[in-house]
């Protein structure tokens, strides 16, 4: 239950900085229907991302 809560921000992080709007939207509303499990996945298989994702927002 912690790791759902503790994944569940960067998720956000990654999909908002999609480089296009339009697909930015459409993958913010796939991703509310999208499983927590299934994020947790995405969290663990791609940490580069994630990691990339908290340097630029803590700029």
């Amino acid at each position: 239950m912690l790791m759902r809560v503790s994944y569940k921000k960067p998720t956000y992080v990654v999909f908002h900085s999609l480089p296009e709007p339009k697909r930015r939207r459409q993958a913010i509303r796939d991703r509310s229907k999208a499983p927590p499990s299934t994020q947790i996945v995405a969290a663990f298989t791609m940490p580069h991302i994630y990691t990339n994702a908290f340097q630029i927002v803590s700029q």
